[in-house]
């Protein structure tokens, strides 16, 4: 042309081409990266598109490893518009299409592109437009796993070039960068909110255990007495009962926020499921179908109450999803979380895993409803608490898990719960010590609690078993009353949170006069907190609140009995 030879043409051609690729690329990449929201996100993703290639229908599909389907994220008709997770697209596509089926099931099954210039001529494709010719279809791969696919479509022959095919294949990796990072923001906010309500309850949690303390502990003391008449002992038995089961209600806040105080020991999750069978089909009723299938499980580290409070929970979430009955299933696997395929579950180490599986063929739920579904208050039934399944979640986290949710609509729900293969497969024994003996020590106990009436039932606890006990309201007065050469104070049963000099810096100045000082610590917060301290050693105990008069009796055995003490120090 005019003096240029060919060559000089077909380089700039391509280097025409390549700018409006990169070019096409650059705007992708701006205008995705900065966006969390997931509905903002498939739309602009339909927009990027629309901005990039000629189409007359554009959709993005997210594969769902649980029905093996490509299900809608993003969808636009040029006739009508992008939308999300579109009706339209429930239209076209229905629940969906099977992975392995179609032009688009065999990309997501293959990890890689079709371009055909005449789909009439590919016996792939599944004709759901007939004025259909040319459509390109890439997957989106993120650390080599195939996780959807963009598709775009057009009424004009031969459409799509190799350029195109570039384009779009770095669009859908920067689109399957934007929505990972989006499931991940939004993973983020959640366990913010999480933790922020967390802390929250905690407080009132903590606020709670002591009056529980008081209110359980001197309905305990009246039930022992032997001149009650019937009435006055019934009416205190339903005191203590309500005081019960409010303790049992902080437990389960505590145990969504993780500041309860745990005892975890070594269990096989099968054999602890099998135990609860019984119990677990008189919860779900006669008109569901329970069933227990295992493969060989590693044991885990867990505490039981909080394991079976997740089975139990569990159990009558699937029961409310299948009011006219069903099929209820509990399984336990075992899996292996690799470095490599660490990110999806972000929040627990890589290693060795045994899997409890929980699933019902309930009505299922939507999507809004599975990103609420783990908060506290929050219930989909007339009259529901909301607290069922935070506290599963926060169990679960507080045993180092994760918990995954799988549901749609109408196909029910599974609930896959990972916790971390136990180091040792020696289950801890529960204390079975008698809280029923004299008190095997010489010197006297100091009690020091900023609760005047926790003080006072304490120290009656103490004195009830033959403890000389005497009682401080604040650090200060227990550091006034050490001083005394005379005091022989040989165990310190202590609050942890105090206004003023707290438990932990307390027992450090104590330590300093007396090194053997035998500790008892009484909180309603978690070992973690006093470890972090400094003060905590491996001789101390920690007695959670709210606790009866025999919870105290067998801790303060396990502190003071010298033949116990012998062992634990050998």
């Amino acid at each position: 042309m005019h003096g240029y030879p060919d060559g000089v043409e077909a380089d700039t051609a391509r280097s025409l081409s390549s700018l409006r690729e990169l070019r096409a690329v650059h705007i992708a990449s701006v205008r995705l990266q900065r966006i969390n929201d997931p509905q903002k996100l498939a739309t602009e993703t339909i927009r990027v598109l629309e901005d990039t290639l000629g189409y007359e229908l554009g959709i993005v599909l997210l594969k769902d490893d649980a029905s093996d389907r490509l299900i809608p994220f993003a969808l636009s008709d040029q006739n009508k518009g992008p939308e999300f997770a579109a009706q339209d697209s429930k239209h076209i596509l229905g629940q969906g299409v099977r992975v392995g089926r179609g032009i688009t099931g065999w990309v997501a099954a293959n990890g890689e592109t079709v371009r055909t210039g005449d789909v009439r001529s590919d016996p792939r494709y599944l004709g759901i437009r007939s004025n259909i010719r040319s459509e390109l279809c890439v997957p989106m791969l993120m650390r080599g796993a195939v996780i959807g696919v963009v598709n775009v479509e057009t009424s004009k022959p031969d459409a799509y070039t190799e350029s195109d095919q570039r384009v779009m294949e770095i669009i859908a990796s920067h689109i399957a960068v934007a929505i990972e990072n989006s499931r991940l923001y939004q993973a983020l906010v959640h366990s913010q909110r999480l933790d922020a309500i967390g802390q929250l309850a905690s407080g009132i949690a903590h606020d709670f255990n002591n009056l529980l303390t008081i209110i359980t502990g001197y309905a305990d003391m009246i039930l022992a007495r032997d001149d009650l008449d019937r009435e006055v002992y019934e009416g205190v038995e339903q005191i203590k009962m309500a005081g019960d089961h409010s303790a049992e209600l902080t437990r389960q806040l505590l145990a969504f926020s993780r500041k309860t105080v745990v005892q975890a020991t070594v269990l096989n999750p099968f054999e602890e499921i099998e135990k609860l069978q019984t119990m677990l089909q008189q919860l779900v009723g006669d008109d569901i179908q329970l069933s227990i299938h295992s493969d060989a499980v590693k044991p885990v580290e867990i505490d039981p109450t909080q394991f079976r409070q997740i089975l139990v929970n569990l159990a009558l979430n699937a029961r409310d999803a299948m009011p006219e009955g069903g099929s209820l299933s509990i399984t336990t696997s075992s899996a292996v979380i690799a470095e490599d395929l660490q990110q999806p579950m972000s929040t627990v180490s890589a290693g060795n895993y045994t899997v409890i599986t929980v699933a019902d063929t309930g009505h299922g739920m939507n999507e809004t409803a599975k990103q609420s579904l783990f908060e506290p208050f929050f219930s989909t039934k007339e009259g529901g608490t909301g607290l069922g399944l935070a506290m599963v979640y926060g169990a679960v986290r507080q045993a180092n898990g994760i918990i995954q949710v799988e549901s749609q609509p109408g196909l029910g729900a599974q609930f896959s719960i990972y916790l971390p293969v136990a180091k040792s497969d020696e289950a801890t024994a529960e204390s079975t010590q008698s809280s029923q003996v004299v008190a095997p020590i010489a010197g006297r106990v100091l009690v020091v609690d900023d609760d005047k009436a926790v003080l006072k039932l304490v120290i009656a606890y103490l004195k009830s078993f033959g403890y000389r006990a005497v009682g401080a309201n604040s650090g200060s007065e227990a550091l006034d009353i050490t001083a005394d050469p005379d005091a022989n104070i040989e165990v310190v049963v202590c609050d942890v949170v105090m206004p003023g000099i707290n438990g932990p810096t307390l027992i450090g100045e104590l330590r300093k006069i007396n090194p053997a000082l035998r500790v008892l610590y009484v909180s309603g917060f978690p070992q973690h907190s006093l470890d972090a301290s400094g003060a905590f050693t491996e001789s101390d105990l920690l007695l959670p609140k709210p606790f009866t008069r025999d919870d105290l009796g067998n801790k303060m055995l396990e502190l003071t009995d010298p033949m116990l003490v012998a062992a634990e120090e050998s």
